[in-house]
């Protein structure tokens, strides 16, 4: 009988044991976002102005939900002005406003989306840093930087 009793103990605990197991929303999301496939821009790619557009073409996955994407372009000072020069002779280099594109679920593909507008004006050609910033809903990061290049 003790012994009836001890297995049916065990089997009562096993039971409770496991239907308490914490769900994955009780736990805290560690794992960042990703950029699972990223196709555009790509590095050192050339664009040219008037007209020319920088197309982005990626797919952002998180193991819960996403948030955002921000994207942000900045010249790099670097460029020896040998390697490509201005045509205008202008010092000012272009700048944009940092682009955020809303995101929802666990996966989101952008496909050919224009950023920034078309490149139009008289700025200074060289090397641009295109920053992406990828966040989910846990406001975990990744980063993803690409260099382009940009002739006015």
């Amino acid at each position: 009988m003790k012994k009836l009793v001890g297995v049916l103990l065990i089997l009562v605990v096993s039971v409770f044991g496991f239907s308490c197991k914490k769900s994955s929303k009780d736990t805290p999301d560690i794992k960042p976002p990703v950029f699972s496939t990223f196709d555009a821009p790509a590095a050192a790619q050339v664009y040219s102005a008037p007209g020319g557009k920088i197309l982005l073409k990626t797919t952002a996955t998180d193991d819960r939900a996403l948030k955002s994407l921000v994207v942000k372009i900045a010249y790099k000072p670097t460029t020896p002005i040998a390697v490509i020069k201005s045509t205008t002779g202008l010092d000012d280099a272009w700048t944009q406003d940092d682009i955020t594109i809303t995101l929802s679920g666990a996966s989101q593909v952008i496909d050919n989306q224009q950023i920034f507008g078309d490149l139009a004006g008289t700025f200074k050609s060289g090397t641009y840093t295109i920053t992406l910033i990828l966040t989910d809903q846990a406001d975990l990061a990744t980063t993803k930087t690409v260099d382009v290049q940009l002739i006015f």
